[in-house]
C-alpha cells in the first residue's frame, strides 16, 4: 500500500555513483551509492526544512560474483537502504535495511534450461528496536517491524528456486524467387 501525500512544494537534490570491474573473465565486482536530499519547502511551518517522508539519505548496494566454471556462477549481494521518516513530522523514524543476499545459478549449456537458486534476507531482518515516544525517550525503547513499503513487512529469510531458459528466435529462410 502506498499512501500518496500532498506538500505544498518540496527540494530534491543528490548525487549517484556506480561501479563495475571484471577480473579474468571469472570475478564482477559492482558497487553503487545514492545520497539523496528531498526537503519540504513549502507547508504548514512546522512542517518547513523537514525531511520528505519515506525517501532515504543513503541507499548503496555492493555484489561480488565468480564463475569458477563455464557453466557455474555464485553470488553475494548487500544493500542498505537508510532509514527514513513515516511522516512529515520527522518524530518516528523508519529502520535501516541491510540485507544480505546468497545465489547460485547453474547453466550447464545454453541449449538446456538453468537452474537458480536464491537466499534472500540471510540476516532474517524482520525488526528492529526504536525508541516508544521519540518526545520522551525515557520511556524506552520498543520493538517494532521494519516496512518495506509503508504497511507491508520487510519479508525474512527466503528461498527462491527458479528454472528457465533461452529462446531463440526463429530463423526464416528467404524464399527462392
Amino acid at each position: 500500500m502506498v499512501v500518496p501525500i500532498n506538500f505544498g512544494s518540496t527540494r530534491t537534490g543528490g548525487v549517484e555513483s556506480s561501479l563495475a570491474i571484471s577480473a579474468l573473465q571469472r570475478i564482477q565486482f559492482s558497487a553503487a551509492l545514492t545520497w539523496t536530499d528531498a526537503r519540504i519547502t513549502e507547508a504548514e511551518s512546522a512542517y518547513i526544512g523537514n525531511k520528505v517522508p519515506f525517501v532515504p539519505e543513503w541507499d548503496l548496494e555492493l555484489g561480488v560474483g565468480v564463475r569458477p566454471l563455464s557453466w557455474l556462477s555464485l553470488r553475494w549481494s548487500f544493500s542498505y537502504l537508510a532509514g527514513s521518516y513515516d511522516s512529515r513530522t520527522n518524530l518516528f523514524a523508519q529502520a535501516p535495511r541491510p540485507i544480505h543476499n546468497l545465489g547460485l545459478r547453474i547453466n550447464p549449456n545454453d541449449n538446456l534450461p538453468w537452474l537458480s537458486l536464491e537466499a534472500r534476507n540471510l540476516g532474517d531482518s524482520t525488526t528492529w528496536t526504536g525508541p516508544r515516544d521519540p518526545l520522551h525517550p525515557e520511556n524506552g525503547d520498543v520493538v517494532r517491524r521494519i516496512e518495506d513499503f509503508r504497511g507491508n513487512p520487510l519479508p525474512g529469510r527466503s528461498l527462491l528456486l527458479s528454472i528457465g531458459w533461452k529462446v531463440s528466435p526463429p530463423t526464416t529462410q528467404a524464399s527462392p524467387r
